[in-house]
Formats: C-alpha cells, structure tokens, sequence
C-alpha cells in the first residue's frame, strides 16, 4: 500500500506544483512540500491540518515552516518538523497496516478538495488585495492631478501673452 500512497500523492503534488520528498529510508512515511500554500505565513499550512482533521483524515499531519515551541524551559526549533530547519512547510501521511486503496482514494479525495478550497480562498485575498491597491492609486492619481492643478493655477501667468 505504500507504493500505491506513493504513487498517488506524487501526482496530486505535481498538480499543485509540489514535490514528493524523497525518503527512501523510511518505508512508512510520505511527505509532500506545501511551499505554493503559503511560504511566510502559516495560517494556510494550519488550515489545511484543520481541514484535513475535520474530514476525519488521520495519520496525515502538516508541519508549518519554522515553528519554534518552548516545552518546560526547552525550546524546540523547527517543532513538529523532522529537523530544525526544513526549508518549507510540508505534509506527512503515513501508510497504516491494514489500510486499502479505497483508503488511499479516500485520502486522496479529502486533500484534493482541502487543497483546492484554499487556493481559492487565497486566490480571492490576494484578488481583494489587488482591488484595494488598485483603489489606492485611482486616489493617489487623482490627488496628484489635484496637487499639479493647484500647482498650474498658482503660477504666476505671463502677462505679455
């Protein structure tokens, strides 16, 4: 069954523009970059672990980029990651003894579906974003020729013309 994950997740990664990580020692373990998710911040990484959590998805967690948790004085760079400074957020499912391919599908279906709902949902911030600058300068163009109408009218004219 691992293979088949394998399989699987390879392309629903490549759909949306990540990469399987290559873990040949680890005979149980998948991972999946989330870089296109959202880079600097981590709420869309959380999102998708919330999502995924709600739709009763198990033995699938994200791991933020750069987490750091202090645990009874100990601080823990990179928490949750396998190592302390991961270059990006990632996803790791797990294959389960017992588990099947409708189990694979399954899983499969939910992250799709997670996946594509936060891409829409940040393609509609950053579509507002750029509406709202979009305004910004409409104001900033129309104060600037306000300023050089002011600028025009208060020159002195030439009166020999």
């Amino acid at each position: 069954m691992f293979s088949y994950l394998s399989i699987q997740l390879k392309k629903l990664s490549e759909a949306y523009n990540e990469r399987l990580l290559h873990t040949p020692q680890n005979p149980i373990s998948l991972a999946v970059t989330l870089k296109t998710l959202d880079e600097h911040r981590d709420k869309a990484v959380t999102q998708l672990g919330s999502m995924l959590f709600t739709r009763q998805v198990s033995g699938a967690r994200v791991v933020p980029l750069g987490s750091v948790q202090t645990v009874n004085g100990y601080t823990f760079r990179g928490f949750m990651s396998h190592t302390n400074n991961y270059p990006c957020a990632y996803l790791n499912a797990a294959s389960a003894i017992g588990m099947k391919a409708q189990d694979v599908d399954l899983f499969i279906k939910r992250l799709d579906k997670c996946l594509t709902t936060i891409r829409k949902e940040q393609n509609c911030e950053s579509d507002v974003s750029r509406a709202d600058n979009d305004e910004t300068e409409d104001v900033d163009i129309e104060e600037m020729g306000l300023k050089l109408e002011n600028v025009i009218l208060d020159t002195p004219q030439d009166s020999s013309s």
